[in-house]
């Protein structure tokens, strides 16, 4: 079940978003209750053509590994991997797993430079939220929960 409230529609430049603070809610295997998967906001934008990418690329906390094996698995059934070892900003490395199913060649780099992989690192440390990221094709999604937690 999932729920949003607070749609905000706009651009910045020539991106155009969308955004609402959004609740995620599963049911419970263990005791048939809703529980809270995601409670932040999301916002998703589509890439013009010309900083789109083709493929898939996901950015998920580390901390929440065991929590995501799903997701992860969906995408390296799809033909993805972890990209980790491509990487080399080392603090965003030690918050964040990332996989991809991309085009061999400078794809990862040109969508995910170091300067990135910094700004993402330093906007979790400065706000204390976790933060989710796809890129599939032309739409980037975002997800900032509300607050982190262990």
């Amino acid at each position: 079940m999932y729920e949003g409230e607070d749609y905000i529609k706009g651009s910045i430049g020539n991106l155009a978003f969308e955004m609402c603070e959004l609740l995620v809610q599963e049911s419970s295997l263990v005791h048939g209750k809703l529980q809270n998967v995601f409670k932040g906001i999301f916002l998703t934008s589509h890439l013009d053509r010309k900083d789109a990418i083709e493929g898939q690329l996901i950015i998920l906390p580390r901390s929440k590994r065991q929590f995501l094996a799903r997701s992860i698995r969906t995408l390296l059934d799809k033909g993805g991997k972890n990209i980790d070892n491509k990487l080399f900003y080392a603090p965003y490395l030690e918050s964040f797993l990332t996989y991809a199913k991309l085009p061999e060649g400078g794809a990862i780099k040109r969508v995910l430079p170091d300067e990135v992989q910094e700004m993402i690192e330093n906007y979790r440390v400065s706000t204390e939220r976790d933060i989710y990221i796809s890129f599939v094709n032309s739409t980037i999604n975002i997800f900032l929960a509300n607050q982190m937690t262990s």
